[in-house]
C-alpha cells in the first residue's frame, strides 16, 4: 500500500490520498497508522454519543449517511465501510477531516481547526468558523512567501512546561474556485476535494515539514465593510 507522512507519523492507505506526497522506499512495516476498507458496525454502544458519532478512549465510530461508516481505533487504525454510490473523493474527504482529527486525539495530539504557516519567530495559526476565510488567508500568506504547515487542521503537542508546538500536515491547500480566482490562480486541471463540490486541492511546493513552536494565533471574525 502507498505510504505517506503527516503530523510526524507515517501512514499507509489502501485508498489513494491524492493531496499527500508518497514516501518512496523504506519498510512498509514501519508505518505508524493504517487506513483500510473493511466492515464497520452500525454501533458499538460506546460511553459518549452524539448525532452521527460515538466515542470512548481509543475508539471513535462515525456514520456519514451518503458516504459510509468509519472506525478509528488505538491511534493506529482507520477502517472505512463505504455505502453504495460513494466515490473515493467523498471517502478521502472524511478520512483526512473527521477521522484524522479523532486519530490525532488518540495519539495525544491536539487537533486545532486552523491553517498555519512558519515564520522566523515561530508558527502562526489562523483560526475561525467554517467559511471565515482561513484557507483564503493561507493562500495570501503563501503568496507572500511564508512556508505552509497546515491548511485545515494543525496538530499541537506540548512540552513539559506547557509550551505548544505545531506539527505540519501535508503540502496542499483546499480552496473554492472563487477563492482561487481572487488569489490569481486557475482551478482548471486541479483535483477536486470532492466530485460534488467546486473545491480544489492546490499543491504547495514551499512547505515546512518539521515541528515549530507557536508564535501567535489569529482569529478571523466575519464582518462587512460598514462595520
Amino acid at each position: 500500500m502507498p505510504r505517506y507522512r503527516l503530523y510526524g507519523f507515517t501512514l499507509q492507505s489502501d485508498i489513494a490520498l491524492l493531496a499527500l506526497p508518497q514516501i518512496v522506499g523504506g519498510d512498509p512495516a514501519d508505518a505508524d497508522v493504517e487506513i483500510s476498507a473493511g466492515p464497520v458496525p452500525e454501533t458499538v454502544h460506546m460511553a459518549t454519543s452524539f448525532r452521527n458519532w460515538e466515542a470512548e478512549p481509543g475508539c471513535f465510530l462515525s456514520t456519514f449517511h451518503e458516504t459510509g461508516r468509519f472506525l478509528v481505533s488505538d491511534g493506529r487504525h482507520i477502517r472505512y465501510d463505504r455505502f453504495d454510490g460513494a466515490d473515493d473523493s467523498q471517502v478521502v474527504s472524511i478520512l483526512l477531516g473527521t477521522c484524522m482529527a479523532a486519530l490525532l486525539m488518540q495519539r495525544r495530539i491536539l487537533p486545532v481547526h486552523s491553517c498555519s504557516v512558519q515564520t522566523e519567530g515561530g508558527a502562526i495559526l489562523v483560526m475561525g468558523m467554517s467559511g471565515a476565510g482561513k484557507s483564503t488567508m493561507l493562500g495570501g500568506l503563501l503568496d507572500l512567501g511564508l512556508p505552509m504547515m497546515a491548511d485545515d487542521v494543525t496538530g499541537l503537542i506540548f512540552d513539559t512546561d506547557g509550551r505548544p508546538t505545531a506539527l505540519p500536515a501535508f503540502p496542499a491547500t483546499r480552496l473554492w474556485a472563487d477563492s482561487l480566482r481572487r488569489l490569481g490562480h486557475d482551478a482548471e486541471g486541479l483535483p477536486r476535494v470532492r466530485t460534488d463540490m467546486a473545491k480544489y486541492y492546490r499543491a504547495i511546493d514551499y512547505f515546512h515539514p518539521d515541528p515549530v513552536p507557536i508564535r501567535a494565533i489569529a482569529y478571523l471574525q466575519p464582518t462587512n465593510l460598514e462595520q
